[in-house]
């Protein structure tokens, strides 16, 4: 996920112990689930916003080199 963010010229992500529980619950379901079924059809759009604000709120601007 880093490596993707990095050449998108955004800040790496890292996980750290504030953001371990926001980061893990939803791997979690995901990796639990049947990834086609209809359930993580439904959930798929909330997990993906989830994730997003994560990297939203962890983003450090003074990883990323200008």
């Amino acid at each position: 996920m880093s490596y993707l963010l990095a050449r998108a010229g955004k800040p790496p992500f890292f996980l750290s112990v504030n953001n371990a529980k926001a980061y893990f619950d939803p791997s979690t379901l995901v990796k639990n689930s049947r990834k086609h079924s209809l359930r993580m059809l439904l959930e798929r759009r909330k997990l993906v916003r989830r994730f997003a604000d994560l990297l939203r709120e962890s983003a450090n601007l003074k990883h990323v080199l200008t």
